[in-house]
């Protein structure tokens, strides 16, 4: 990536203190705090800091967590009114039909969205449907375009219309801060869209395993307003496809979990006269492998 696009260069700032660079890229530099981004050797643009950076994150306790009365926290459901049309492209991979639905439309030819922990860029061809100009970011892939540290994001403030996020939150060493950058970027009103781990066992040096409770938590300290919380897979396929029999095919994995969730089920259907709360929701809760949701950002 010898060219930065126009559109991408105009949001670009300083990850350490969010003034503007200089350098028309791949190589930045900042003339407010003297810090000089080196592109990577395949001259790939790098803003990932150069230093340590303390941050402020402010929590009141003593407020209860606010669970919206709209949230099902049902699996996710199709968007009754889905905006864009992804007939006939292949749903990508880590996403379903269900989560497509809830992409929104971009509001102008000029507006961006970033992939958060965009990997290969798996998900590009989805956001350019929906009208987004893509720009993919991550910490480390050999693919990503943008090198930068969700931490401290190399954005101006509101410069997206959406955000994605997928399979990256557990591996955030600190998720409020996190969050709070992701609501910094994104303009009033931006879509959030983002699935976490909770069940997964450790991998690629996870930090958390995220409930809808925690997920709550995030949205609701960095001032987004949740459309939906979601449980995602079975966990117990997850440990065991991820953990107990890692390695194996999944399939294989898979069939030798099955006995396990059958024997969990049956529990749960005998259970229901003496603890009402063993409902199939609550099984969702609880045994789910990772959790979705659906947020905007408050005004």
């Amino acid at each position: 990536m010898n060219e930065i696009p126009a559109a991408l260069r105009a949001l670009l700032r300083c990850p350490a203190c969010a003034g503007e660079l200089s350098g028309p890229g791949p190589d930045f530099s900042c003339p407010g705090c003297g810090t000089d981004y080196a592109a990577t050797p395949d001259r790939r643009p790098d803003l990932r800091l150069r230093a340590p950076k303390r941050v402020r994150c402010e929590i009141t306790l003593g407020e209860p967590l606010a669970v919206p009365e709209q949230l099902d926290l049902a699996p996710l459901a199709h968007n009754p009114a889905q905006t864009v049309d992804f007939s006939g492209m292949p749903t990508p991979v880590h996403l379903s039909p269900q989560l497509l639905s809830w992409f929104p439309a971009a509001r102008g030819t000029d507006e961006a969205a970033l992939d958060l922990g965009c990997g290969r860029g798996w998900h590009r061809e989805a956001v350019e449907r929906a009208g987004f100009a893509w720009v993919g970011m991550d910490f480390a892939n050999k693919r990503a375009p943008l090198l930068a540290d969700a931490h401290a994001l190399p954005f101006a403030d509101a410069s997206f219309g959406f955000t994605v996020s997928v399979a990256v939150l557990e591996h955030l060493r600190h998720p409020y801060a996190a969050l709070s950058e992701i609501a910094r970027v994104l303009r009033p009103g931006g879509r959030f869209i983002a699935t976490m781990a909770f069940l997964e066992p450790f991998h690629k040096d996870s930090y958390w395993g995220i409930s809808h409770l925690g997920a709550l938590s995030l949205l609701d300290h960095a001032g987004f307003r949740p459309l939906a919380v979601a449980p995602g897979r079975n966990g117990i396929y997850s440990l065991a496809r991820m953990g107990l029999f890692a390695g194996l095919p999944r399939k294989t994995a898979h069939g030798l979990a099955a006995p396990l969730d059958w024997l969990s089920r049956l529990w749960w259907m005998a259970g229901k006269a003496r603890w009402p709360k063993l409902t199939p929701q609550w099984r969702r809760l609880i045994l789910s492998g990772d959790m979705t949701v659906v947020a905007e950002r408050g005004p």
